[in-house]
């Protein structure tokens, strides 16, 4: 005899019911809105609904399932993008049961090191909890590499393991030769030059391809005025380059903004608003909050917004460029 489901299943259930057939992302979370896994799909609800359907054979599920309070659902436009973005969530969120249900080594990434005078870049195929940044994942090695040799060329940032923390000076090796490294093991290149080309190709991994040739730009008008003529043919084709280079889809927003949308739900004196941070056109994350209203309609008003929104972004490190509302503001300064 089959138990029949409880309040809770039959409501997780009928919010499984009214996610859309499309490539996404979803989320387990738990009643204190914990997020307890992070899955990807190439159709939302057919994926999710096979939880409560017995099709998963995995034995940790029904331990999932029993602590599951909540699932949310971020559609994409590909499933690749819904493969990005499930591991930008994982890496920021940590949850406890991809442990369980997922190993993630395989896929490439490209790790830019810190805490050290002259950074290294290199693909690395997991992501550790070092002094070093990652970046990805990508579809393939290639994929990465491809990257790679584009930071190579523009910025000559190394890929060996020497240790260059001291004064020791080493031999240049062939990668200088055809100008992949600006040979900081052999004292080529200053340490604040060198800096600042990490700092520029840290910019074009993270996304922000416009940064990137705002700054070979200003480096290509510096040379031409020193009248180093060679140089500033160098930075020109990099430009050239850069501007025909296909960068990875963006996840959330095409144009790589950074801004929060908010929304709001209201029933009787409760008020509950989730807010999705996006930075550079991809999800950061999301917040919840549930708050009282004097009003059911207190939202419609602006009087409501002008006393919530302040004190809320005080406490923002890194604060948006735009704050999308479900509705409108007289007064949106």
């Amino acid at each position: 005899m089959t138990a029949s489901p409880t309040p809770r299943m039959e409501r997780l259930r009928r919010l499984v019911d009214r996610f859309p057939r499309s490539p996404g992302v979803y989320l387990f979370k738990n009643r204190r809105g914990r997020i307890l896994y992070i899955g990807r799909a190439t159709r939302l609800r057919d994926r999710v609904r096979s939880y409560f359907q017995g099709r998963d054979p995995r034995r940790v599920i029904p331990h999932l399932l029993r602590e599951t309070w909540w699932i949310d659902a971020f559609p994409t436009r590909t499933p690749f993008e819904a493969f990005i973005l499930e591991a930008q969530l994982i890496r920021r969120h940590l949850p406890r049961y991809n442990t369980l249900l997922r190993d993630t080594r395989g896929h490439p990434y490209v790790r830019l090191s810190r805490g050290e005078r002259f950074p290294r870049i290199g693909i690395a195929f997991r992501v550790r909890h070092d002094d070093a940044d990652y970046f990805g994942p990508f579809r393939s090695v290639g994929a990465a590499r491809k990257v790679l040799n584009l930071v190579y060329r523009l910025f000559g940032v190394r890929q060996c393991g020497l240790d260059l923390d001291g004064d020791r000076v080493y031999p240049v090796c062939l990668l200088y030769h055809i100008r992949r490294c600006s040979g900081p093991c052999a004292g080529y290149v200053e340490e604040e030059t060198y800096a600042r080309n990490v700092r520029a190709a840290r910019a074009l991994l993270e996304g922000n391809r416009e940064e990137v040739l705002a700054e070979l730009r200003t480096r290509m008008r510096e040379a031409a005025a020193r009248q180093a003529f060679e140089a500033a043919a160098d930075y020109r084709d990099a430009v050239r380059m850069l501007e025909e280079w296909d960068n990875r889809p963006v996840v959330v927003d095409p144009q790589s903004r950074s801004l929060d949308v908010i929304g709001i739900a209201a029933r009787g004196v409760r008020l509950a608003w989730a807010v999705l941070h996006i930075r550079r056109g991809r999800l950061g994350r999301r917040r919840e909050l549930l708050t009282s209203v004097i009003r059911p309609d207190d939202p419609e008003h602006d009087e409501w917004w002008e006393q919530v929104l302040p004190p809320f972004y005080l406490g923002v490190k890194d604060p948006p460029d735009e704050i999308w509302l479900p509705r409108p503001l007289a007064n949106p300064d």
